[in-house]
């Protein structure tokens, strides 16, 4: 999971400005979505149920790195 900060109106996400990466926290190998949901609540994210159900369905499917965009109330959307 990858959390980025939020740029301003009309910019472009940057990519070195993560605030949270699973790939930097030494405790998240293993672990189950409530460990992600608790990161993701700490941060003030808030992440629409579609999307939990999702990465759900592909962890037991073992997908890997597959990217889908949402927008904020859930839906699939374009890539920006």
């Amino acid at each position: 999971m990858v959390v980025l900060e939020e740029p301003p109106a009309g910019q472009d996400f940057e990519w070195d400005k993560i605030v949270y990466s699973n790939d930097y926290d030494p405790t998240s190998h293993a672990k189950d979505l409530d460990y992600y949901k608790s990161i993701a609540s700490l941060l003030g994210c808030e992440v629409p149920d579609v999307m939990w159900r999702a990465v759900y369905q592909d962890r037991e499917f073992n997908v890997v790195n597959k990217t889908v965009f949402y927008s904020p109330d859930g839906d699939v959307v374009e890539p920006f």
